[in-house]
């Protein structure tokens, strides 16, 4: 189904809305990344916060699926309950392009949760740069548009710890990759102290890496009791729209402000 925006009108199941008639309906509320005010008070609360005042429209913002509980390629592995630390350690990490670390930053992490994915859990930062950069907009269309697709993240640890007997892995006499009584010997990324950045990479060291979508703000929810089938809210075109979706079309409404809403 198709959906369309129009200012306090009921409208019958149309077929051409002006986002994009192509996506569905959660994916036409967060084109080209409209990042929240949620988004930009986390990005204020980081340490060395942007100096000058940002708007939610001069950013492009996207989640990237960064680092789990999988074995990357190495044979290395974050343990689950390390998880939290990690995102916390990744907060205003810079986002770099291949790990190269002769150059600047083209965009920096914030916020995020811990997603299950199959069997594993990833850690799932944002991240945001500025749209007047002068090469933004093709950032956008390379991760938007699938040419970039994975990331790997570069961080700091004092001991990989063997799987199998829990040793310090250089002192004990298992090796990573061979299979012990049907168990495949790998290491723990213990002790870790620190997050230097993530990087936009051709193929991640993790598998299951990637660039999704930003997602609606979480003090929003996306659906009301109230409502037979969904309601959003949206902001597009300098005002706050409540998008209810019934089986035969969508009501919009638009609203001052998130604010109001949230609190109402």
């Amino acid at each position: 189904m198709h959906y369309q925006i129009l200012q306090g009108t009921f409208v019958p199941r149309p077929t051409l809305p002006p986002l994009d008639a192509t996506k569905d309906f959660a994916t036409c509320c967060l084109e080209k990344g409209c990042a929240s005010e949620e988004d930009l008070a986390t990005i204020y609360a980081l340490p060395n916060p942007p100096l000058v005042p940002l708007t939610v429209e001069d950013l492009y913002v996207r989640r990237c699926r960064l680092a789990g509980t999988a074995v990357d390629q190495k044979g290395g592995c974050f343990r689950k309950q390390d998880l939290p630390l990690l995102l916390k350690l990744v907060q205003g990490a810079p986002a770099l392009i291949g790990h190269n670390h002769q150059s600047i930053a083209i965009a920096r992490f914030f916020g995020g949760n811990i997603e299950q994915l199959g069997e594993y859990e990833y850690i799932v930062p944002k991240l945001y740069w500025l749209k007047d950069h002068s090469r933004a907009e093709d950032l956008r269309l390379e991760i938007d548009g699938g040419l970039v697709t994975e990331a790997s993240i570069a961080f700091v640890f004092q001991q990989a710890t063997c799987n199998l007997c829990e040793r310090d892995l250089r002192l004990c006499q298992h090796q990573v990759g061979e299979w012990y009584d049907g168990v495949l010997c790998h290491y723990w990324y213990d002790g870790i102290e620190s997050v230097l950045e993530g990087s936009l990479v051709y193929r991640g060291a993790e598998p299951f890496t990637a660039f999704l979508p930003n997602q609606l703000p979480s003090s929003l929810p996306p659906s009301s009791p109230q409502t037979p089938n969904q309601m959003l809210l949206v902001k597009w075109n300098k005002k706050v729209w409540k998008l209810v979706e019934y089986s035969d079309g969508v009501d919009s409404t638009p609203i001052d402000t998130f604010r109001e809403t949230a609190n109402g």
